[in-house]
């Protein structure tokens, strides 16, 4: 079921939406270098997710994390949003992210199982 998700998941966040100037590489890892980071995150669809005022913050597998830009900063650049791409109430993603040999931007989710204690009489 996990798996299933993921793939619809990174589907839509593979759609080829290409918005140059985006994102600033935070700090790099070891697995991905610069250039596979900025082009894997150009590639997705951020609509949605883009902060007012602050860089959204992605965190990748291997400890890069990556910043998108803010609304002030994407009017500096070529890429058209419209309004409904901004919000102001998350300025950092739980998951991890990857990105696939293909260069599609995988997003990793971990969800927490409840355990229950249940005891004989």
């Amino acid at each position: 079921m996990k798996t299933i998700i993921l793939i619809i998941f990174s589907t839509f966040l593979g759609i080829c939406f290409s918005q140059k100037g985006i994102c600033k590489i935070n700090t790099l890892g070891n697995k991905y270098n610069s250039n596979e980071l900025i082009e894997a995150v150009e590639n997705a669809d951020w609509c949605g997710v883009y902060h007012v005022t602050e860089n959204f913050k992605l965190t990748f597998d291997d400890g890069s994390i990556v910043l998108l830009g803010n609304k002030g900063e994407l009017n500096n650049t070529d890429t058209h949003l419209v309004e409904d791409c901004f919000q102001a109430s998350l300025v950092e993603d739980n998951g991890i992210y990857a990105i696939h040999e293909s260069g599609i931007l995988l997003r990793r989710t971990f969800s927490q199982t409840k355990t229950k204690n249940i005891q004989k009489e």
